[in-house]
């Protein structure tokens, strides 16, 4: 699901930092649910237009 976010015509970048990513754009609810759902265990925000997909175990 995460690929699929980060090809959309409204992401500006996509980046790899060590094992987190970031993603910006203009995203919606439900592309960040169908990303939180994609990767259980692992968190994921939505900041304005940063997605971010963090560390397995990072946040608690």
């Amino acid at each position: 699901m995460l690929e699929i976010v980060a090809a959309q015509p409204t992401t500006k970048s996509a980046e790899a930092l060590e094992t987190a990513v970031v993603v910006q754009g203009t995203f919606s609810e439900k592309e960040l649910h169908d990303v939180r759902t994609s990767h259980p265990g692992r968190y994921v925000t939505l900041d304005d237009n940063v997605l971010v997909l963090w560390p397995g175990g990072q946040i608690s």
